[in-house]
């Protein structure tokens, strides 16, 4: 609340005229706001020197310098314009005067230089030049202001679908760099013909007052914490590490705040996803001990083309009570000495595979085995490997639901 409205709002000034917060940010442009305080603060700075000796035996402390305290805002520019400017300065490509109009807990946290290159890299600053901001509301909360924007900006899901609008904002697992230069190189091209379909979003802007006036407060240091265990929880997932995923996703989760609400959604998402994945992870090294892997053969065979080929052949019971659409069996290489060298994957089971030897769904009861005759080739064995010696695990499964 600025000074002249604390001084209606106690009677000073008479009655105050009736504005919502709406009227206050839309009804004049910043321009005649700044020439109204211009002109109001030498008449306020005036009543305040009339009307101190008057107050000096009721107050001890005077009154003068509270009435100056409450017309401080005259002299500031409202957090509204400031948040323009700071768009602005961003749609210009001026980073460093959009960096300037950051609150001191986000230059603490980056540097010029570093705020500079995160903003020039990318489509951040192709994607800022074709945006347009109205402020809808302004809410003033002690040091604090919230802003409701609508931003009309492209619509980069419709410019370059789905698949890659993912890759490019990091969220497909595994961050696929060439799909996310592939979708940066796309929007660039997109926006400088000039013609591309847009979208509008609401957005929530917070906004810290201090001592040299209104800051945009981005939340840069939460943010990247944020996004760092959010990338490291991918990691762990990717892993099967799955109850130390839940943890970086249940941190991002609790995060509080506005300034964090995209990334708090996304913790949420994971770590629902997660839980499941490890469920059914929980689920499948349970139905190990009822699926059986027997007569392992490993030796050299001959082909219709080569001769001495690494092979190898093994058979599978389902003893459960579960039809299983694809199981995966790893063997491990040894050498002479019994260390293993070396590791193949094979998936005898695959439902919905184009390959010939597979067979499928193993429902509860049957035997999977290869054709007489045939085998699995594994031509990339070392030439150090013993034939004969090694071993084999079922290192993955599905259930047929």
């Amino acid at each position: 609340m600025s000074g002249a409205e604390l001084l209606f709002a106690r009677g000073i000034l008479g009655a105050r005229p009736k504005a919502t917060n709406y009227h206050r940010a839309t009804s004049a442009p910043p321009a005649q706001i700044a020439a109204w305080r211009s002109l109001a603060a030498p008449l306020l700075a005036a009543l305040v020197s009339s009307v101190a000796p008057l107050q000096a035996s009721a107050d001890p402390e005077g009154i003068g310098p509270k009435i100056k305290g409450f017309f401080t805002d005259a002299t500031i520019p409202a957090p509204e314009e400031v948040l323009s400017a700071y768009f602005d300065a961003q749609k210009s490509g001026n980073f460093e005067a959009a960096y300037d109009l950051l609150s001191t807990a986000d230059r603490a946290f980056r540097s010029k230089d570093e705020y500079r290159a995160d903003e020039e890299k990318g489509t951040s600053g192709a994607l800022a030049q074709a945006m347009t901001y109205k402020v809808k509301s302004v809410k003033l909360d002690g040091l604090k202001a919230v802003i409701t924007v609508e931003n009309t900006h492209p619509d980069v899901t419709a410019i370059i679908g789905p698949i890659l609008a993912m890759a490019l904002t990091g969220v497909l697992t595994g961050g696929n760099d060439d799909a996310k230069e592939k979708a940066r190189t796309a929007i660039v091209e997109k926006l400088a013909s000039g013609n591309f379909p847009t979208a509008t979003t609401v957005l929530t802007e917070t906004l810290i007052k201090e001592a040299d006036g209104w800051r945009v407060y981005r939340g840069l240091e939460v943010k990247s914490r944020a996004m760092h265990l959010l990338e490291e929880g991918e990691r762990l997932a990717r892993y099967k590490e799955y109850e130390s995923a839940e943890n970086r996703f249940g941190e991002v989760a609790k995060i509080p705040g506005d300034i964090i609400k995209a990334e708090r959604e996304k913790g949420q998402e994971e770590l629902a996803a997660t839980i499941a994945k490890g469920e059914q992870e929980q689920r499948k090294k349970a139905y190990l001990k009822r699926l059986k892997l027997y007569d392992l053969e490993t030796g050299l065979y001959d082909t219709y083309l080569d001769k001495r080929v690494p092979g190898v052949k093994f058979k599978l019971k389902n003893e459960g009570d579960q039809a299983l659409i694809r199981v995966e069996v790893t063997v491990y290489f040894k050498d002479a000495a019994g260390a293993t060298i070396y590791e193949e994957s094979f998936v005898p089971v695959s439902v919905n595979s184009f390959r010939l030897e597979n067979r499928g769904p193993l429902r509860p009861g049957y035997i999977w085995e290869l054709e007489r005759g045939k085998f699995y080739t594994a031509k990339s064995v070392p030439t150090e490997w013993k034939p004969g010696a090694a071993e084999a695990r079922i290192t993955d499964l599905e259930f047929s639901e």
